[in-house]
């Protein structure tokens, strides 16, 4: 249960559970090391002891909950691909995903999202990529400008709302 301390030289470390402390036990990390004299021999040692009750709970937690969270993405019948916003790089993609990209997750996972999502209409744009199909298919979704009774504006009349990139 111990092993070699990475931080103390000559110190052996230790987590263990501890059941009969508390109501519910304890988990405590522990450390100890030899006290030298002058000459090198062992005159004593010293132990350090520290709960770790809460992290080890903590962690025990986030396990449960990422393997919640795999499981959902894993059972969805969609395909389902989180890609970082910053970085547009695939983070997970779920088995259905990559059933459809027909690529293994070594392939997809840390890839740049375009490579796998509309690649052939992928083109630069003032922000980051655009579909040129989609940006066509959104314009011809937008309402026309009507007045205050409903009724199609005139071509001549300018805009109501100006959008403003910053």
């Amino acid at each position: 249960k111990f092993r070699k301390s990475r931080n103390v030289e000559g110190a052996y470390e230790a987590t263990d559970f501890f059941p009969q402390m508390g109501g519910s036990g304890k988990w405590l990390s522990f450390t100890a090391a030899p006290i030298r004299d002058v000459q090198g021999e062992i005159i004593g040692a010293v132990e350090t002891l520290e709960d770790v009750t809460e992290r080890i709970g903590a962690e025990k937690a986030l396990r449960q909950s990422e393997e919640w969270a795999r499981t959902i993405l894993n059972m969805a019948q969609a395909g389902i691909i989180i890609i970082d916003a910053e970085t547009h790089r695939i983070l997970e993609a779920n088995s259905k995903a990559l059933e459809l990209i027909g690529q293994p997750a070594k392939s997809v996972i840390t890839s740049i999202c375009n490579r796998f999502i509309c690649p052939e209409c992928m083109h630069n744009a003032a922000v980051g990529h655009q579909c040129a199909d989609c940006v066509g298919e959104g314009a011809r979704s937008v309402r026309p400008v009507t007045n205050a009774v409903g009724a199609r504006a005139p071509r001549s009349t300018p805009p109501l709302v100006t959008f403003v990139l910053i």
